[in-house]
């Protein structure tokens, strides 16, 4: 096992900025997963990481059978000086493990025929993360993402999906003006001046939502491209609702008339 004691070391430097730089992760096709549930679930979802990164002076049964599981697939384990490890891990209180894991899902083929969630310049990690979960909650299997949203793999969205991204393809960086027209199944997008409530809609198909900007919404261009606005009911004491709230209504909702 490797152990690796300065901070000017290349990997370490490697490390550093898949933790902290979109651009680089883009680039390497790689990103980092931290923690027990984290690593273990990739285990048992995915298959096995480019390297298992332990911090030096951990000692946890959990983190020991995740160790022994990456001996047994002969994954390459590298072990780093505490005060080092601090510097890469992107979370303040550290489990002291972390896999460096292949973007699985950039290079998947979009499939025009299946229920999708289409985000169009979602910020906020924490957003993109619930949404990811309430996908999978909900049996949606393919979310596309525009070029001006977060990056799915980042480590604070993959923290705030909680391993939802390993039963999911996601598709990066598209042109949404280019793809939307290409769906074969309705496509519905959420409106404060629609007048067809989501409860009065017909959702017992395969369904593509469209989901925008927290601040903004779905972007003019994209919105043209739509023909079934719908409204979630809701007070008037309430201007709107969080775009991670409003996506999970609208998936739950589709999932219920399903049944």
């Amino acid at each position: 096992m490797q152990v690796i004691s300065s901070n000017k070391n290349i990997f370490v430097k490697k490390l550093i900025q898949l933790s902290s730089s979109s651009k680089a992760r883009r680039k390497q096709g790689l990103t980092i997963v931290e923690g027990i549930h984290l690593t273990s679930e990739y285990l048992k979802k995915v298959g096995s990481p480019e390297y298992c990164i332990l911090a030096s002076d951990i000692d946890n049964s959990e983190i020991n059978d995740i160790v022994l599981e990456c001996q047994k697939r002969k994954v390459k384990i590298i072990t780093i000086e505490q005060n080092i490890y601090t510097k890469i891990s992107p979370v303040v209180t550290s489990a002291g493990i972390m896999f460096v894991i292949k973007n699985t899902n950039s290079a998947v083929d979009i499939n025009y025929e299946i229920g999708t969630v289409i985000l169009d310049g979602v910020q906020d990690a924490g957003n993109l993360g619930t949404i990811l979960r309430s996908a999978v909650a909900t049996g949606v299997k393919q979310i596309i993402c525009s070029q001006n949203t977060v990056s799915a793999w980042s480590p604070k969205v993959l923290r705030a999906g909680m391993g939802a991204h390993y039963s999911l393809n996601i598709i990066e960086n598209q042109n949404l003006t280019d793809i939307v027209p290409n769906f074969k199944v309705p496509i519905f997008t959420t409106s404060l001046k629609a007048t067809n409530s989501i409860y009065q809609t017909n959702l017992s198909g395969e369904v593509v939502w469209i989901f925008g900007n927290e601040g903004q919404g779905v972007s003019k261009e994209v919105q043209a491209l739509v023909t079934n606005h719908i409204i979630i009911p809701q007070s008037s004491n309430i201007e709107s609702l969080n775009v991670a709230m409003a996506a999970t209504i609208c998936m739950f909702e589709k999932m219920r008339q399903s049944l």
